[in-house]
């Protein structure tokens, strides 16, 4: 396994959606925590985000004996994919079913991400209501386990 950086897994997964998902989709402005909180100016109907909000080191030491700084050490950087989408007052229902349509959506092509130097795993999705109801924020997570470098 190379050395891949957290913000090329990033990077990775951002190209992946921007292929992957149908006409209509668009990168949100701002930095990708705050989709769906704060400037309403955000708030737009398939607008998504990709980032990485935490990272740990997977002690594989204790199975391989001395950790070597050349080598590097496996990483597990979280992934995180949020995305917007638009509830009509009159389509609620099926607006709903639409946005965990599109939730399925997102989740496959995040796994479809290459996998060269790279292993995806789905944690899982949190959901919730903005505003007056107007739109539903979907957050799905995932670990992206890949080697960093330590030198």
């Amino acid at each position: 396994m190379a050395v891949l950086t957290t913000r090329a897994v990033v990077d990775r997964v951002q190209a992946r959606l921007a292929t992957a998902l149908a006409a209509g989709w668009t990168v949100a402005r701002g930095h990708p925590a705050t989709l769906g909180t704060g400037d309403s100016r955000q708030l737009a109907h398939h607008a998504y985000s990709a980032w990485s909000p935490s990272a740990d080191a997977v002690d594989l030491s204790r199975w391989q004996g001395r950790q070597r700084l050349s080598e590097g050490t496996v990483h597990r950087s979280r992934v995180e994919v949020r995305f917007l989408a638009r509830l009509r007052a009159d389509s609620t229902s099926g607006d709903v079913d639409a946005a965990y349509d599109d939730e399925d959506t997102v989740r496959l092509a995040v796994l479809s991400t290459a996998a060269t130097d790279l292993q995806l795993s789905y944690i899982g999705a949190r959901r919730s209501v903005l505003g007056e109801g107007t739109y539903q924020l979907h957050e799905l997570s995932f670990d992206a386990d890949h080697r960093v470098s330590l030198q």
